[in-house]
């Protein structure tokens, strides 16, 4: 074994060993130039309304959301998409609440993400740039979540979101994951 591939198996194991102890689990990645019918995911999601409501139960978001809930879905979310709208998102549904793991490999516009728990309460926010070169920023998740709500950069300062917030109505978890 040369010094090459020990370093290569280390290098593996590594990742493989905190892929599992974090949550984090990056299938293979698309190339910065996909081929067609990956270059962007638009229009292969199921859509769904999903509602936000301030902590004084005064306001209420309306966010029309395309909805990850499989694991490929996860993978490629908002890749290779020029646009959104300004009340529109992705929604990320996880089988069980954990500590999750959000880049932007191949996302091309900037977005805010916002990690909520199963029951809805607000977890930890966060506002992601785009990345097309590794390596690329993890946006981790304060505490377990479950769900991911990705909308437009600046969706949560432009409607003041923060502690007290909650995911009002959703969809829950598709039944794959019941047993």
């Amino acid at each position: 074994m040369t010094l090459w591939q020990y370093h290569k198996g280390y290098s593996i194991s590594a990742y493989l060993l905190l892929a599992a102890c974090t949550g984090i689990s990056h299938p293979p990645l698309p190339s910065a130039n996909p081929p067609p019918a990956l270059q962007s995911t638009e229009g292969s999601f199921k859509k769904s309304t999903v509602t936000l409501m301030a902590p004084n139960y005064m306001m209420r978001l309306s966010i029309t959301a395309e909805i990850a809930d499989y694991p490929f879905q996860h993978s490629y979310g908002l890749m290779f998409r020029t646009h959104l709208d300004p009340d529109a998102g992705m929604l990320f549904i996880f089988e069980t609440p954990q500590i999750l793991n959000f880049w932007m490999k191949n996302t091309l516009i900037p977005l805010d993400i916002l990690y909520f728990s199963p029951s809805g309460a607000l977890v930890s926010t966060a506002t992601m740039t785009p990345c097309t070169v590794d390596p690329c920023t993890l946006y981790p998740s304060a505490g377990p979540a479950q769900y991911a709500l990705e909308v437009p950069a600046g969706y949560i300062s432009e409607h003041g979101i923060g502690k007290g917030w909650r995911l009002a109505e959703a969809p829950g978890p598709p039944s794959y994951y019941q047993d």
